[in-house]
């Protein structure tokens, strides 16, 4: 496969710079059990992706994936970021291969009609500087049938505006490449809405998120457990308006 070389984004010097904090707090053993549960619980239900081809976008160091391995030790993985770090991280966290791409730019034609599944947690929001061509790369990475599983911060919450406060004052945060989106922002005459939820209360916050509220590693075990309750007795009421994420399942028609 030809090397696809990424253009000129801010995202990826931002996100090289952060990767060694990045990564003590998103691919924590507490953030991975809070992705566990909350999120692949809801987008896997009901799915096999044994023998399907996967492509993990914004894949990180490959949490993502390890945790699409566990469930479908058959799938077929291949990993996609901006970052060269983390794609060589994920070369070898996976014992696959993986790809260093800016999905704000055309992808090339050998990953046309290639995927049965695309995976992309918390990932297509860094791509709003040229969201419309991320959501094209999707459509043609995906076969006919195909499925988009993501999570993304929602920006119908009552909240937001504080989130753009924090994307502004933040150093964590490329506030000029980053932002919250909605459901409606990735659906097209080719990608529909096939599942779709809303979540995010404390736990979200301080132990998914823990690098923005800068939390060390005994504080964030501390917090764990009862956070983990509330966000659970949350999400059975939480109304969509205060909700931090969205999560979705996108068909390719």
């Amino acid at each position: 496969m030809t090397q696809l070389e990424p253009g000129p984004n801010s995202q990826k010097a931002h996100y090289e710079k952060i990767h060694k904090a990045y990564a003590e707090h998103y691919y924590d053993e507490f953030s991975d059990r809070y992705r566990d549960r909350f999120f692949f619980r809801y987008l896997f239900q009901g799915l096999d992706l044994n023998g399907k081809q996967v492509g993990d976008l914004c894949c990180g160091d490959g949490i993502n994936s390890l945790a699409v391995k566990r469930r479908f030790p058959k799938a077929e993985l291949t990993g996609f970021d901006i970052s060269p770090t983390a794609v060589a991280t994920y070369r070898v966290s996976l014992n696959t291969q993986a790809f260093e791409i800016d999905l704000t730019r055309p992808v090339g034609p050998e990953w046309v009609g290639r995927f049965d599944y695309l995976i992309c947690i918390g990932g297509l929001h860094h791509c709003v500087a040229n969201l419309p061509q991320t959501v094209a790369n999707i459509e043609n990475m995906l076969k006919p049938g195909g499925k988009l599983l993501t999570v993304e911060p929602y920006s119908g919450t009552i909240l937001n505006s504080i989130r753009n406060y924090w994307y502004k004052r933040d150093p964590y945060f490329d506030e000029s490449n980053e932002r919250a989106i909605a459901p409606v922002e990735l659906t097209t005459e080719k990608m529909r809405v096939e599942k779709l939820a809303f979540g995010g209360g404390p736990a979200y916050y301080l132990i998914f998120n823990s690098l923005i509220f800068r939390l060390s590693k005994p504080i964030k075990k501390a917090l764990f457990y009862p956070l983990m309750i509330l966000e659970g007795l949350i999400q059975l009421i939480m109304p969509q308006f205060i909700a931090a994420v969205f999560l979705a399942r996108f068909i390719r028609r």
